[in-house]
């Protein structure tokens, strides 16, 4: 299982921060994806935290990836990756889940904001 943003260009073209399972290891992984080419550059030990904030800031040396656990103060994730090869990318949020148990907790997005401008998930049914 595993949640977070992305900067999506296409399946085999992305940067994506995510909240991992690892397989029992859990992790707040930067993972990239250029041309089929799939790297994890950085990752912490997850902070057994429930709620966390994760962030994905353009700069002028490329992408910061951050999370924080106030959503206030936030730790990068190594230094800022080269998101050149990334020009028409769109940004937003995944999930994936191989399977569920009873003991998953759900993941929930909230407090979506793209250039300091907060947006609203909706659905309509």
């Amino acid at each position: 299982m595993e949640a977070g943003l992305v900067l999506y260009r296409g399946d085999d073209d992305y940067i994506a921060l995510q909240r991992k399972h690892n397989q029992g290891s859990p992790t707040v992984t930067l993972s990239t994806e250029r041309g089929g080419w799939a790297e994890e550059p950085y990752r912490v030990p997850d902070p057994e935290q429930q709620d966390i904030w994760l962030r994905l800031q353009r700069t002028a040396d490329g992408v910061i990836a951050s999370y924080s656990l106030d959503g206030s103060t936030f730790t990068p994730l190594g230094a800022a990756i080269d998101a050149s090869w990334l020009s028409g990318a769109r940004v937003g949020v995944l999930a994936e889940v191989e399977s569920v148990s009873d003991t998953d907790a759900p993941f929930r997005f909230r407090d979506f904001t793209v250039d300091d401008t907060p947006l609203r998930f909706t659905s309509e049914w």
